[in-house]
């Protein structure tokens, strides 16, 4: 009489968890980016703002054809005066493209009146929120997507097992 050999998973469990966790990395950043665009929907303030300089970072990027691609992101520096009459100014994060804007344009900005350094855009929906949707999303999909694909293969290894066997593992 053969005697069954131990149930084992294809990946031990830690692993599984780790890989979980990983995943989960990227849910609990678009959390964080949510949070930050929470206040400045809540608590920002809106002002005019000059931009005075424009800081210009080059990425060269591969393609998949071999060549080589530049990418120039522009990171304006903007003054602009609270509504106290206090004059700041602050380098924007820029989530896209924000059109062809060049020193001395007005733009329009959302400061948080208690940082008043802290600046962004304020041109729309997608400025605030599209970073922490993505990031919401791609978390989500990757975090439950793996937690049930490992329940799904864990299950489908017991019935492989319980068929072969004639038991439970």
């Amino acid at each position: 009489m053969s005697v069954a050999p131990r149930f084992r998973y294809d990946m031990p469990l830690f692993l599984q968890w780790f890989i979980i966790l990983f995943c989960s990395i990227f849910l609990l950043i678009g959390i964080g980016i949510a949070y930050e665009s929470y206040q400045f929907a809540r608590w920002g303030e809106a002002a005019e703002a000059e931009i005075t300089s424009i800081r210009q970072s080059v990425e060269t990027r591969s393609r998949d054809t071999g060549s080589a691609e530049q990418v120039v992101t522009d990171w304006p520096t903007v003054r602009y005066t609270t509504r106290t009459g206090d004059t700041y100014e602050a380098e924007v994060e820029v989530t896209h493209e924000y059109g062809d804007r060049s020193i001395g344009d007005w733009v329009r900005v959302l400061y948080l009146p208690e940082s008043p350094t802290r600046v962004r855009l304020a041109r729309g929906f997608s400025d605030l929120w599209i970073a922490p949707i993505a990031f919401i999303l791609m978390g989500s999909l990757f975090t439950f997507g793996v937690f049930f694909f490992f329940r799904y293969s864990n299950r489908r290894e017991r019935e492989r097992y319980r068929k072969k066997y004639g038991i439970d593992p």
